[in-house]
């Protein structure tokens, strides 16, 4: 799986920019759906927003990540996250 991330902060119109990030957020990760797709943009009384995808595809998070460089001018962060079974 993969973690995409962002952060940024607005000096005003926190919930603005919010609710324009979130549809920027979901026509790309409909666009590059694997199916197992999840995302979250949240946002802070300090005007600090965040944005968290993850997909379990790795050419997915990479076509995300150039989406939004290319569409939005946002610089997504990938990390790979390790998923293990529980012990037993």
């Amino acid at each position: 799986m993969y973690k995409l991330k962002w952060a940024g902060k607005v000096d005003e119109s926190t919930k603005e920019v919010t609710a324009i990030l979130e549809e920027i957020v979901k026509t790309c990760v409909d666009s590059h759906a694997c199916g197992y797709d999840s995302w979250n943009v949240m946002s802070n009384c300090l005007g600090e927003i965040f944005i968290s995808i993850v997909t379990i595809r790795k050419d997915s998070a990479s076509d995300m990540i150039k989406w939004m460089e290319e569409k939005a001018g946002i610089n997504l962060k990938m990390k790979e996250i390790e998923v293990s079974p529980p012990p037993f």
